[in-house]
């Protein structure tokens, strides 16, 4: 399979920048009188043209419609689909719809290409990279890591972005998630471009960023707690609400 062109507007933009581009140039710098011309005119410079059909570009396309909308890689293989696509279509050998095997493969590439490109654009970065990560067991007993990244792109936009979900081997211990963390940073090669973490108030947080900033200091860099370390605060005021209602509930029961 070929690789996905580099452009930008394929689904690692769309992911990354918050402004789309005729807001980001309509809300520009330039002078009043020409903003609005601007921003009359960059609707027209911005349309994407349909892309040429062929069977790679179906196959992206494809993708991207079985990942966004969180389809079964199933589906593909479903008649109601195929019979579908085959009344639509104008050359049924491009869009021959493939198995869900090869589905999976095509997928699983895409997302090696796409990740060692996010790589690329964050080590590039100008910028800090601050990390918000948190912690849950699933319902079937799975322990998992989410780990998002935010950041200031070259064009002035602030990116949201998620980097990893990482299944964690153990328990939540502060010293087990500092290691899970230092691999996916070290995986984006941005261990020395981290601004900041913002964590929830647990109490592994605390052993979590002491170890860390060990393993840090032992890659050669330098994680200041005490300047670097975020509090969620969402996380503070439902606690400050449960410890309130615990207080009015308490308040009923003596009444």
């Amino acid at each position: 399979m070929k690789k996905p062109k580099d452009s930008s507007t394929g689904p690692l933009h769309n992911h990354m920048t918050r402004l789309h581009p005729i807001e980001y140039e309509a809300n520009s710098s330039d002078s009043s009188s020409k903003r609005g011309k601007n921003a009359k005119n960059v609707k027209k410079t911005t349309q994407v043209a349909t892309p040429k059909l062929t069977e790679e570009s179906f196959r992206e396309a494809l993708v991207k419609f079985v990942v966004n909308t969180n389809q079964s890689f199933s589906i593909v293989e479903s008649t109601e689909l195929r019979e579908l696509v085959e009344l639509i279509s104008k050359d049924h050998q491009l869009t021959k719809l493939p198995g869900r095997t090869l589905m999976t493969t095509t997928i699983q590439q895409q997302f090696t290409y796409y990740k060692k490109k996010l790589a690329q654009e964050l080590q590039s970065l100008t910028s800090k990279v601050s990390l918000i990560i948190d912690c849950w067991t699933s319902s079937n007993q799975l322990a998992f890591q989410g780990v998002i990244a935010r950041f200031i792109d070259k064009n002035w936009n602030l990116c949201t972005i998620p980097l990893d979900l990482t299944l964690l081997s153990g328990p939540h211990t502060g010293e087990n998630i500092a290691h899970s963390l230092l691999k996916v940073v070290e995986e984006f090669g941005i261990t020395d471009k981290i601004g900041s973490i913002t964590t929830d108030n647990a109490a592994n947080m605390d052993t979590f960023f002491v170890s860390f900033a060990n393993l840090l200091e032992g890659k050669g860099h330098i994680f200041d707690i005490n300047n670097q370390r975020i509090r969620c605060l969402a996380h503070i005021v439902n606690l400050s609400a449960k410890d309130a209602l615990q207080l009015f509930e308490k308040g009923n029961s003596w009444q």
